[in-house]
């Protein structure tokens, strides 16, 4: 079996103006997700189940493109459980994704907008190289789930993940996008392990064109 991986993703409010879920804050104090329905077609909207907190009630809530309010399922003074359609920019790239979901903790709050999602470390590569092309200021951060039939990481899987996620950080781009300390703070691993890893793997890359060349 596959195994999985979670990406955390923080953007604080300075950074806001990069992704259209901000919007959401000029009616509601919070939006929190509980849970993931389905991802309409064609249009790639996220349904899902929210919490949200609001001072003025629903029915004055001015849509949007970040969130379509499909059913309110039960609502109270400055509290309501609603199910919703996400349609922001960020939204349908994931909802285009088949291998990667949005998961608890995510929530768009004035200190932040935090998102978490789970999925296959395919689908997770991907979801950095989006939020690198959408230009989104971020703090990331990548955490493995391996099923029980995967007891431990080999070395090659762990250089070959510091590897892909260099590339879809733009370690490699020039100029650079990105540093090995937020390489090693997206996976969660020491600013020393990362540079050993990239110095052996780009070490063994070059051995093997040059092994190549003289053949």
């Amino acid at each position: 079996m596959s195994a999985l991986r979670n990406l955390s993703v923080r953007i604080r409010p300075e950074n806001f103006d990069s992704i259209d879920a901000s919007k959401l804050l000029d009616f509601f104090d919070l939006v929190e997700f509980i849970s993931m329905e389905n991802v309409t077609q064609p249009d790639l909207r996220i349904r899902a189940i929210l919490h949200v907190k609001h001072t003025s009630p629903l029915s004055d809530y001015q849509e949007v493109p970040a969130l379509h309010v499909v059913e309110i399922l039960k609502e109270e003074e400055g509290s309501s459980i609603i199910i919703g359609e996400l349609g922001g920019r960020f939204a349908r790239n994931m909802g285009s994704l088949q291998g990667v979901w949005f998961t608890q903790p995510s929530e768009v709050t004035p200190e932040h907008i935090f998102i978490t999602l789970r999925g296959l470390k395919s689908e997770i590569l991907k979801t950095l190289r989006i939020l690198r092309e959408m230009s989104v200021d971020s703090e990331l951060r990548m955490f493995e789930e391996f099923s029980t039939e995967t007891p431990s990481v080999t070395l090659a899987e762990k250089r070959s993940l510091v590897m892909e996620t260099a590339l879809n950080l733009g370690y490699y781009e020039f100029p650079r996008k990105c540093t090995q300390r937020e390489i090693a703070t997206t996976l969660g691993l020491r600013q020393s392990t990362i540079s050993e890893h990239l110095q052996r793997a780009e070490s063994s890359i070059i051995h093997a064109w040059r092994s190549k060349k003289s053949n």
